[in-house]
């Protein structure tokens, strides 16, 4: 079970002791991200991420991908439209080689100039990756018309334009004004001791200051529009990317509620969507849906991928299952069932110290609180078929449908947009 500190600088820090392990997770999560990007900064959280990775007062980039990976440890981070991380997952006996390299990488980044242009290339190349698979091209565009370049309708890596133009005095402008201790969590699992770890970190980040100044940070607003399109690219498959508006949860029972949802929709293969697509006609070799959460709205993202003659028919079937979601719901005995499997997949998944550090960062960062493994039981177990069908109700609205499908000639398929037209 993870338990909560505060640092006298306002940080945060979780930390659970696991020693069935001989390792330990090591993590920082900022909550920053695309979505609090205007302008000329479009990118730049993702572009700071790199760059944490270059080089500080005292470690080039090669120390700092050495040190870790010499003694077998991994380091990572990450960048999403609401939040940023960082982590290393290393051997208990180097933990205090992960907290000083994790450490320095936050408080004594120096962003040289030199690094700054050489990183602008790199991350030029990433965009280019980026818009030649098929999945990230037509969903990021799709969020762009539907909730405009703004926000999360704009793409985490943000755009060549931006990144070229990315000046040092504004990079440490934004890293000044979001990275800092009450915009952070630290997260630790694995095999430590607490009094030791919580002292390590309590010196490693000492120094690290500073407050989230609210005349500095951009007001997030993702407003909705409807967009049907079908656009031409060299694809082998027609590659398709739905939006459907769903209510913000007001809490955390309500997420639960949401990945119930989803895993009945296609996110597992005992979902509705790929016994049919899949298994029963054969139509699609994968199809999935996720659940997004950001700071003033979610939705769910629904993705598959088919060829040109079974689009159509792969668009009914999915108008179809929405429909009948809508009319007939799920009933007692179905809901008992994705109880159980949404419990499985979340007690698997926290079996990794990893998985435990991010999940309990994100939960303490994005919805300040803790959950044991038997809150989380709980939670799910007390979901009602009438909650069910409530944020059903509240949900699929077609006005509040986006829909884009992209492939190489794609109007020879005379795909019918209309079905998801009100």
């Amino acid at each position: 079970m993870f338990k909560k500190y505060t640092l006298d600088n306002g940080l945060r820090v979780l930390l659970e002791e696991n020693n069935i392990v001989n390792s330990i997770s090591i993590g920082i999560v900022f909550k920053v991200g695309s979505e609090r990007e205007i302008g000329r900064n479009l990118g730049i959280s993702h572009f700071i991420e790199h760059m944490l990775f270059k080089g500080t007062k005292t470690r080039s980039a090669k120390d700092i991908t050495n040190e870790i990976d010499y003694v077998g440890g991994e380091f990572n981070a990450y960048t999403t439209k609401d939040h940023t991380a960082f982590y290393v997952h290393i051997p208990s006996k180097h933990l205090e080689i992960g907290i000083d390299v994790l450490s320095d990488i936050i408080l004594n980044s120096v962003f040289s100039q030199e690094d700054i242009e050489k990183e602008k290339s790199v991350v030029i190349e990433e965009i280019n990756m980026y818009n030649d698979s098929p999945e990230d091209y037509v969903y990021e565009n799709l969020a762009r018309k539907t909730y405009g370049n703004f926000g999360i309708g704009h793409d985490v890596l943000g755009n060549k334009e931006c990144v070229q133009g990315f000046m040092r005095d504004d990079i440490i402008k934004y890293f000044k004004t979001y990275y800092v201790p009450d915009n952070a969590v630290i997260s630790i699992s694995g095999r430590v001791n607490p009094s030791y770890i919580l002292d390590l970190v309590n010196k490693k980040f000492s120094k690290f200051q500073g407050e989230i100044d609210g005349r500095e940070v951009v007001e997030v607003k993702n407003d909705f529009s409807k967009a049907l399109y079908a656009e031409n690219k060299t694809n082998e498959q027609i590659q398709l990317s739905m939006i459907i508006d769903k209510p913000l949860p007001k809490n955390i029972k309500e997420y639960f509620i949401s990945e119930i949802i989803t895993n009945y929709i296609a996110a597992t293969p005992s979902s509705v969507l790929f016994q049919r697509l899949r298994e029963d006609k054969a139509l699609v070799y994968a199809v999935g849906i996720s659940e997004n959460e950001y700071s003033n709205r979610s939705e769910y993202e629904l993705s598959a991928s088919f060829s040109m003659d079974n689009a159509n028919e792969v668009l009914r079937i999915i108008r179809d299952e929405i429909d009948n979601l809508k009319k007939n719901y799920i009933d007692d005995d179905l809901l008992e069932i994705l109880k159980e499997q949404l419990k499985g997949y979340y007690f698997l998944d926290l079996e990794d110290t990893g998985c435990r550090m991010i999940w309990s960062a994100k939960l303490m960062l994005l919805k300040n609180i803790i959950l044991t493994e038997e809150e989380i039981q709980d939670i799910i177990d007390s979901i009602t078929v009438c909650e069910l069908q409530e944020m059903i109700d509240l949900s699929f609205n077609y006005d509040l449908i986006s829909l884009a499908l992209v492939g190489e000639n794609i109007e020879k398929a005379q795909i019918d947009l209309d079905l998801f037209n009100p």
